[in-house]
């Protein structure tokens, strides 16, 4: 059985690394710039190797970079991601790359928020109001939503 619809919140979805955010959104993303730092001074085909070594799968498969696989056939999905963040084109390159295939997707991008910002409800508005798009976009997919 599918799913009746999904929600990914800034997702990774290509393990290569691939995304022009990753870098031009370096500065501005406060939440993942910490964990990237010391990865961008690594040569990215050494990182690259080192991953595939470690988790012995290559970082380009589906099962690491969905963004790679066969994107047809999938529920109703919701991304939200902020403009700001270095997983920005991730989502927006998995957006395009599902509605291509056929696949019900849509993008919300929110300005000058951190990555995954919605954890902080009840402190950010813009967080408040991430949640009530999530809540209309399950209802409108038939989805009961607690109130």
């Amino acid at each position: 059985h599918t799913p009746d619809a999904a929600i990914a919140l800034s997702p990774s979805v290509d393990g290569t690394l691939q995304s022009p955010s990753i870098q031009r959104n370096f500065e501005t993303d406060i939440m993942l710039k910490p964990l990237v730092a010391p990865m961008l001074k690594i040569p990215r085909f050494v990182l690259l190797l080192g991953s595939w070594v470690a988790a012995r799968i290559r970082p380009s498969h589906p099962i690491v970079s969905p963004i790679m696989g066969d994107l047809s056939g999938l529920p109703p999905t919701l991304i939200q991601a902020s403009a700001s963040e270095m997983l920005h084109d991730d989502a927006l390159r998995y957006k395009n790359k599902a509605q291509a295939a056929g696949s019900l997707v849509s993008l919300q991008t929110w300005e000058d928020m951190c990555h995954v910002w919605p954890i902080f409800a009840d402190m950010l508005q813009e967080a408040d109001d991430a949640f009530d798009e999530m809540a209309r976009f399950l209802r409108d997919y038939g989805v009961a939503v607690a109130e």
